[in-house]
């Protein structure tokens, strides 16, 4: 498989498509996954104005964005470790702006998506 190939489709952003990504992209993460969606159905329950459930959908879309390619999810991988070490503060914030560029790209992703899914999007 290239480089540039996902591994899946970006799932909708659903409950159920997010449970069946996170199955094929991390499935040792699967008990967080349900931990937060019942966390947050509760909370949606409690104070329905908060929108938990969009918030949960928010974060495990970008999580499937950024993992359904092995290249990407590796690179984020590697910025994170190396976050995790680096003791110089340039390299640091080097790091922290690498990863926030790359969840730039995949937020921009999902933000097309969503848009070229609409009926009357353009």
């Amino acid at each position: 498989m290239p480089a540039d190939t996902p591994i899946i489709p970006q799932p909708e952003a659903t409950p159920e498509a997010l449970r069946e990504a996170v199955s094929v992209l991390a499935p040792e993460r699967l008990g967080e996954f349900q931990r937060e969606l019942s966390r947050a159905e509760a909370d949606q329950r409690a104070s329905p104005g908060m929108q938990p459930l969009r918030v949960f959908s928010a974060k495990w879309s970008q999580f499937a964005a950024l993992h359904r390619f092995p290249e990407r999810s590796e690179r984020m991988r590697s910025l994170e470790a190396s976050l995790a070490t680096e003791a110089d503060p340039a390299k640091s914030r080097e790091a922290i702006r690498a990863i926030s560029d790359l969840l730039a790209e995949v937020d921009a992703e999902i933000t097309f998506g969503a848009r070229s899914a609409r009926p009357n999007a353009h």
